[in-house]
């Protein structure tokens, strides 16, 4: 464990009440001020107490909670008072920054531990409203870089980089783009790791080989350790295109000084990997960096004990939810039973329930959270004077909260999560598929199609290692017609056309006597367009709408060895 995980439990012990109680008064100074916009005392008074909590943080070095702290100072001085009221969505980002602080000193009690990782969600929750940027992940991790990597290698590829590059950089947006609609994320993640395989292969010999080499490490690992795709991380795959665009412009032998954010954050990512991973191992040996004290797993774990109900805060939390249903349900009741329209004006009604949405949105309660949601933008509308409250609605508003108020009955014994509603959503979507006759045939023959590729592939691995003995790949032109035959079966006149090619590269340029010179580099440009189909016959199987552009990788790496696709050559 870190000096910056470890907790100083005596000194937390000392101040903890005095912390949270605090918070609860800044909290409150800012629902005062939601309330009454136009008096800076209130925000003053929010203000002063976030200094006094700042200040305590800096003496006990809670890292986490010292830098969600700062970030709740920021976002409380930037806010103007009078000429324009602060952004709603500023606001409550704020509201479950100080319920997330008072949990975090709970929960580093308990645990005796402090994992600032936890915290960087939080505080980016506050950056984002702010237009500021993000706090890395791997912020609190410890490591020192060179400002250059040496190359790891001698061996220098003799091609034309620039087109190389732009070709992968290709190949690495498509599997990006699968990744990030989550329709297919093993098929991307192998896309991309491929893609940065070849970069690093044609940096070999230069200082950008050792870049590559680790981001294409990360992505392995992104895979293999099924590490979570959160919004941080969506960023840094996007910077590594970034990169691929400025390697793709500047050059290969301009490339020579890393990113070192960037290549801090691969790093960390790796490490999340575990002890045990080849790529963790390798990277630890090169930097020396001490082991991290948790997993991805751990801290996934350790994510849900800190925004989950626990034993000593569930009376609490529930205790304060009910204070304001209670509230909220007498000012609906005056309401009911007098003048409808008072509640027009009610911007107290506004806040309160703002609150409570937030609360049941930090444990977990989603359902509750929305019933919330849709009362809210009911009450905007009415405050907006969009539309007129009737009885009729204050009603059913009334059993709305109601329910909220039943639900919190059950609090202790709820475990959402975001894997429970993948794994649902996935059941659907493969529920969908299969209540099709056609799509199971479709997928019979996408499958046959896949298992030839695969097929093909071993044979040229084969071929590779024999030192190029034909007799290892005879049979692919066959085996590929088989495929192509596939294609034209289920009408994909483009991959049947990408397919033709591969036959006539198989018989042109592999199975002769007299073998070129370059034969393993075009092997491996070929390997490139049979992933770039494959990946496409994936995407078939979940979406048989899915864009065919897909398949300009597969077209591109066959142009690069000469045999230009035409799609009337089915």
């Amino acid at each position: 464990m870190t000096h910056k995980e470890t907790v100083n439990l005596t000194s937390l012990n000392l101040i903890r009440e005095e912390l949270v109680a605090t918070i609860e008064q800044a909290a409150t100074h800012l629902e005062s001020f939601v309330e009454d916009q136009e008096n800076p005392k209130l925000l003053q008074s929010c203000i002063d107490s976030l200094q006094q909590i700042s200040g305590s943080l800096d003496l006990i070095q809670l890292y986490g909670a010292q830098e969600l702290a700062k970030e709740i100072l920021d976002a409380a001085n930037d806010i103007t008072v009078g000429d324009q009221p602060p952004v709603e969505e500023g606001l409550s980002a704020l509201t479950r920054s100080f319920f997330t602080l008072s949990r975090y000193f709970e929960y580093a009690f308990q645990s005796q531990k402090g994992m600032p990782v936890l915290m960087v969600p939080y505080i980016n929750d506050i950056r984002a409203v702010g237009n500021k940027p993000l706090m890395p992940e791997s912020y609190f991790f410890e490591i020192d870089l060179p400002d250059t990597f040496e190359p790891l290698s001698d061996k220098a590829i003799a091609e034309d980089s620039a087109a190389a590059i732009r070709r992968f950089r290709h190949m690495y947006q498509v599997g990006l783009l699968g990744l990030f609609k989550q329709t297919r994320v093993e098929p991307s993640f192998n896309m991309m790791q491929r893609a940065l395989e070849r970069v690093q292969q044609t940096c070999a010999g230069h200082h950008a080989e050792g870049f590559w080499a680790i981001a294409k490490g990360a992505i392995t690992v992104f895979d293999s350790a099924e590490l979570e795709l959160t919004r941080e991380r969506k960023r840094v795959l996007g910077q590594i295109d970034r990169q691929l665009k400025q390697l793709q412009n500047s050059g290969v032998d301009a490339f020579t000084q890393h990113p070192q954010i960037l290549t801090k954050e691969l790093i960390y990512h790796t490490a999340l990997a575990g002890t045990e991973n080849e790529q963790y191992q390798q990277l630890q040996q090169q930097f020396g960096f001490a082991p991290l004290s948790y997993t991805e797993v751990k801290r996934k774990q350790e994510q849900q004990a800190l925004t989950g109900p626990s034993a000593n805060t569930v009376s609490s939390v529930v205790g304060t939810l009910q204070e304001e249903l209670k509230s909220v349900k007498e000012i609906i009741e005056v309401a009911s039973q007098s003048d409808t329209s008072a509640i027009n004006n009610h911007k107290e009604l506004l806040a309160k329930t703002t609150k409570i949405k937030d609360i049941l949105d930090i444990v977990g309660l989603t359902s509750a959270a929305d019933t919330m949601k849709q009362q809210l933008t009911k009450m905007e509308l009415w405050q907006q004077g969009a539309e007129e409250a009737d009885t009729a609605e204050l009603l059913e508003m009334a059993d709305a909260f109601l329910y909220v108020e039943s639900t919190l009955n059950g609090l202790d014994k709820l475990n959402f999560s975001d894997e429970r509603l993948s794994e649902l959503n996935q059941i659907t979507r493969q529920e969908m598929i299969v209540a099709s006759h056609l799509a199971q045939a479709q997928l019979v023959v996408l499958e046959e199609a896949e298992s030839g590729l695969a097929m093909i592939k071993r044979a040229l691995s084969s071929f590779s290692d024999s030192d190029y003995d034909r007799a290892h790949i005879r049979n692919v032109p066959a085996t590929l017609s088989g495929v192509r035959g596939g294609m034209i079966l289920l009408e994909e006149s483009r991959a049947a056309a990408i397919v033709t090619s591969c036959v006539q590269f198989i018989e042109e340029s592999l199975l002769p006597t007299n073998q070129p010179a370059a034969l393993q580099h075009m092997l491996e440009t070929f390997a490139d367009a049979l992933i770039g189909l494959e990946y496409y016959m994936d995407c078939l199987k979940i979406d048989a709408n899915v864009d065919d552009d897909i398949l300009t990788v597969a077209e591109e790496s066959l142009s690069a060895l000469g045999y230009g696709v035409s799609h009337t050559g089915t």
